[in-house]
């Protein structure tokens, strides 16, 4: 009997041994579950930055980006302004850093950025006669060389209000230079010196009604000197080498000789005021004709032009 009672016993301790081992194992398991949820629930602590997702990082890049095209929209409109500006006014200025600022450089660097994309803008421009000897897209090539000539000669007879009569005369030199360089292939140095001898006839024009006193006379008469020495030096230097170039336009040649002898007969004009106009220019024209007699090429122009140059 008491045997039987003892068994009871043990088996009724193991029994609540074991009810207790799970329940402990219930409690750790909960205990653990709601220790995870509070751990995600918690808010991170001010010290630590909350880990980027991938949808707020390309949020940013995106915004980085947005506001990159913003700045760059806003610098090529500035730059398209500027454009047409100097092709509706004659007194507009150029904002190329080579001839406004002349190798200043702004000490704070805001503006450098801009004038890079000018610069190199300018570069293209400036070495698009390598170009020409493809031969493809030659409308293209010629009115971009078309407008950078004109650009040119306006900025050398369009003073700059905020520079001073030094940097004047260096820019007028410098786009000179330039221009006398870039003459040296055929089919700009031709262009060249058509839209010089046009924009004499218009200057001396501007000369027969102006002031003599007035502030901008001396700069537009250095002006005027400069583009016939500007033809002096196309003619002399490039003109019997042009002849020997496919690109050679004989046409384009009558039709510059015709603006040449309307400018000379603008410049008589002038005589009253100032008959070194006439003595400068009737001496390139002197040039002219004699190298035109050397050229066999050129006796087959027309005949009407040529007696007009010889006479």
């Amino acid at each position: 009997m008491a045997s039987s009672e003892q068994t009871a016993t043990n088996t009724k301790n193991t029994t609540v041994a074991i009810t207790n081992d799970q329940s402990l194992k219930l409690a750790v398991a909960i205990s653990l579950l709601r220790s995870k949820l509070l751990q995600k629930q918690k808010p991170p602590l001010s010290g630590d930055p909350p880990p980027e997702s991938d949808v707020t990082r390309w949020k940013r890049k995106a915004k980085e980006r947005k506001q990159q095209l913003f700045r760059l929209r806003e610098d090529l409109k500035e730059a398209e302004d500027a454009s047409r500006c100097d092709l509706s006014s004659q007194g507009a200025s150029c904002k190329c850093f080579f001839y406004d600022n002349l190798g200043k450089l702004n000490s704070d660097g805001s503006d450098q950025r801009f004038n890079d994309v000018l610069r190199r803008r300018f570069l293209r421009q400036a070495t698009l006669r390598n170009l020409l000897s493809t031969g493809k897209n030659m409308d293209f090539i010629e009115g971009i060389v078309s407008s950078l000539i004109m650009r040119l000669i306006r900025r050398m007879c369009s003073p700059s209000q905020q520079d001073g009569p030094s940097i004047d005369t260096d820019a007028q030199f410098y786009i000179q230079h330039l221009i006398r360089k870039l003459g040296s292939e055929a089919y700009i140095g031709q262009r060249s010196l058509f839209s010089v001898s046009q924009r004499i006839s218009v200057v001396a024009e501007t000369l027969l009604f102006m002031d003599p006193f007035d502030d901008s006379f001396p700069y537009i008469h250095r002006c005027l000197y400069i583009m016939i020495q500007l033809i002096e030096f196309l003619v002399s230097d490039y003109l019997m080498t042009w002849l020997k170039d496919e690109g050679f336009d004989n046409v384009l040649f009558e039709e510059w000789v015709i603006s040449l002898l309307h400018a000379r007969k603008g410049l008589g004009l002038l005589e009253n005021r100032n008959g070194l106009y006439v003595l400068y220019m009737d001496r390139v024209m002197g040039q002219l004709a004699k190298q035109v007699c050397q050229a066999s090429s050129l006796q087959k122009l027309n005949r009407d032009i040529l007696d007009s140059l010889f006479g």
